[in-house]
C-alpha cells in the first residue's frame, strides 16, 4: 500500500486490500464485508482525489466498485425471483394461469426495466473505460477487443442475470403450449417448489457456498492447490453472457466430490435421490452402486437423474452419497463428470 499507492496510505490502504478478500468469503447475498469494503476505497478516493485516477489505485477501486454493485443486484434479483414465484401461486381455486404468468414475467423483467444501483454501474463503465486507455485493461470483447470471454471479460457479465429468470421466462413460456389446463397448473407448482424438497428431505447446490451445507469448505484460497483432492473448491464453468435456458445452480460445480451424509433420514421411509449431473452419474449409497430408475430432461450440458434409495441404507436413519470411478483419461476437463445440485425426497412428502 506505502510502495504502490502512497506512502501515507499504508494502514487505510492495508486494511482496504484485506477488506477485498473478504468480499470473497462466504454467501455474497449475505457478506456484510462488501459495504463496508466499499467505503474504505471510497474514502481513500475522496481523500486523494488527484490520485484516484492511478492505475495502481483504480484497479481496486474497481473492483470495490464492481462486488458492491453484484451484491446489490443479487439481493434485488434474489426478492425478484421470490415475488414472481408467489405471484404463480393460484389464489383461488379457479384462478387463471395465464395471467399469472405474465404477471410474473413481468416481474423478472424489472431486473431489466426497473434496475438498481445505477450509479454504481455508470461509475463502474467510466473506470473501464479508463483502465483500458491508460493501460490497455480488456475487460470487454466487444468494446476493447479481449481475446475471448472467460479471459476476464467481467463487464461483459456485469449485468448478467443473478437469479434464475432466462430459465424461468423460458419454462414459463412453454406452459403456454401445454393443452390441458391442469397440466399446466401441474407444470406450474413444479417450477415453484423446484428447490422445495419436501418435508424430511434435502436439497444442496453443490457448488454454492451458501447452498451446500455438507461441502467442507477453506477459508483461504491459497490453500486449495495443497487440499485439491480432499477439499475440492467450486469452478465456474465457461458460459458466454449471451441468454442461456439454465438455472443458476447449473453454473457452478466441484472437480471432486467428497462423502455427503445427509442423517435425521426417517428408518421406515422410502426415499430417492434426484440430481443434475454432466455424464451419468456412478452414484453410491453406503457404498454400493445405486439404481437409477429414471433420466429427465438435458439442459445444456447437465441430466436430471433420479436413484433408489434402499431400504436398507435408511434402516440407521442417515445415508453416505459417494462416486464411483470413470475412466475419463481421454476427456478434456470440461467434458468430465461433474454434480451441480442434489435433492433427497421422501415418498409421500409431496415430491414423488
Amino acid at each position: 500500500a506505502r510502495y504502490f499507492f502512497r506512502s501515507d496510505l499504508g494502514e487505510l490502504g492495508t486494511s482496504a486490500l484485506l477488506g477485498l478478500e473478504a468480499n470473497l468469503r462466504g454467501p455474497a447475498i449475505s457478506n456484510g464485508a462488501v459495504a463496508g469494503t466499499l467505503r474504505q476505497w471510497q474514502e481513500i478516493e475522496n481523500s486523494y482525489p488527484e490520485y484516484a485516477a492511478n492505475w495502481r489505485l483504480q484497479m481496486h477501486l474497481f473492483r470495490a466498485y464492481y462486488g458492491a454493485y453484484i451484491q446489490q443486484r443479487l439481493q434485488y434479483e434474489t426478492k425478484l425471483e421470490r415475488q414472481a414465484l408467489e405471484q404463480l401461486q393460484p389464489r383461488t381455486a379457479d384462478d387463471p394461469i395465464m395471467p399469472r404468468i405474465s404477471q410474473a414475467i413481468e416481474i423478472l423483467k424489472r431486473a431489466e426495466t426497473a434496475p438498481v444501483q445505477q450509479e454504481l454501474l455508470h461509475k463502474i463503465e467510466a473506470m473501464a473505460d479508463s483502465l483500458f486507455s491508460t493501460i490497455g485493461y480488456q475487460t470487454s470483447v466487444p468494446k476493447y477487443q479481449a481475446s475471448g470471454f472467460e479471459r476476464g471479460c467481467m463487464m461483459d457479465y456485469v449485468n448478467y442475470p443473478l437469479n434464475n429468470r432466462w430459465w424461468l421466462e423460458d419454462e414459463l413460456n412453454q406452459v403456454n403450449r401445454i393443452e390441458s389446463s391442469a397440466a399446466q397448473e401441474k407444470r406450474l407448482q413444479q417450477l415453484v417448489q423446484w428447490e422445495n424438497p419436501g418435508a424430511g428431505g434435502y436439497y444442496d447446490i453443490i457448488g454454492h457456498v451458501g447452498h451446500s451445507p455438507r461441502m467442507i469448505k477453506l477459508q483461504y484460497v491459497e490453500d486449495a492447490m495443497r487440499h485439491y483432492y480432499d477439499i475440492p473448491v467450486p469452478t465456474q464453468r465457461n458460459i458466454s453472457p449471451q441468454r442461456n435456458n439454465l438455472r443458476m445452480a447449473w453454473h457452478v460445480y466441484h472437480d471432486g466430490l467428497p462423502t455427503l451424509t445427509y442423517d435425521a433420514l426417517d428408518p421406515q421411509g422410502s426415499y430417492r435421490v434426484k440430481l443434475f449431473s454432466q455424464r451419468e452419474a456412478p452414484l453410491l449409497i453406503d457404498g454400493i452402486p445405486a439404481t437409477r430408475i429414471r433420466t429427465g430432461a438435458t439442459y445444456d450440458q447437465v441430466t436430471e437423474q433420479e436413484f433408489e434409495v434402499p431400504a436398507s441404507a435408511t434402516a440407521d436413519g442417515k445415508i453416505e452419497l459417494s462416486w464411483g470411478v470413470l475412466d475419463e483419461r481421454k476427456l478434456n476437463w470440461r467434458q468430465k463428470h461433474y454434480v451441480t445440485d442434489i435433492w433427497i425426497l421422501e415418498k409421500g412428502a409431496g415430491r414423488f
